[in-house]
């Protein structure tokens, strides 16, 4: 089986090579993105691997079918940058990747609340200016604050564990569907009791047309405390 692999970068490479003697399959690796212009690489092929980065349009998806793909598949979750519906309609089938370490994204999310409270970014900034005037540079500790976390799936249920052992002031959770094991570390509220009482928010959603305005100017305003890290 020869399969067409768009936008590859370096650090997959050896991924590629892996996969082609454990499967005896063979690859062709392409680092441009596909688009309209080079879509026609894929003649001669019935399947084909893209990214996120992947803009796949009606128009793409009909010269590809033209030349043959059946069968597409995204190294990534997100898949909104596929016209899925009119994929379906032509007979192309799409797959994505079910899901990353929820653990790494965790770890990455409690990661950059701490840059965020620390003024990481900064410091690091001044340090190679070798500026080390600490005005408004001053830290603030998870101890002392509220923290809350809107999704308690898989990644929210991770991030709100490991925040716990920071022992922060108040865990506010929201979420359509609550979990016995979660009320053992955090207090489920209502969407506008979390704005109006957390110092931090965290999001753990898809991005999808029903969140995409969450972070609003409506939403900011309901936060009483005024001193919000998203």
């Amino acid at each position: 089986m020869n399969i067409l692999v768009y936008s590859v970068l370096d650090d997959e490479l050896e991924y590629f090579k892996l996969m082609e003697e454990k499967y005896s399959i063979k690859f062709t690796l392409n680092k441009f993105h596909l688009n309209f212009q080079n879509a026609d690489e894929s003649k001669g092929y019935d399947s084909i691997i893209f990214n996120a980065r992947d803009a796949i349009t009606d128009k793409v998806l009909d010269k590809l079918k033209d030349n043959g793909v059946k069968y597409m598949s995204t190294r990534s979750v997100g898949f909104d940058n596929v016209d899925i519906d009119y994929a379906s309609k032509i007979g192309i089938k799409i797959a994505n990747v079910p899901a990353y370490s929820p653990n790494s994204v965790s770890e990455f999310t409690i990661l950059s609340l701490l840059s965020l409270i620390r003024h990481y970014n900064n410091l690091i900034i001044n340090a190679y200016n070798r500026n080390f005037i600490r005005t408004g540079l001053v830290a603030k500790e998870i101890r002392n604050l509220n923290i809350g976390v809107i999704g308690s799936g898989r990644i929210g249920s991770l991030t709100i564990k490991h925040l716990k052992g920071f022992f922060p002031k108040n865990i506010f959770v929201y979420s359509r569907t609550q979990k016995d094991e979660i009320k053992k570390y955090a207090e489920y509220v209502s969407l506008d009791e979390l704005y109006k009482n957390s110092d931090v928010i965290i999001y753990h959603v898809p991005s999808n047309k029903e969140t995409e305005n969450m972070i609003c100017e409506e939403s900011i305003k309901k936060n009483e405390k005024r001193c919000l890290y998203y």
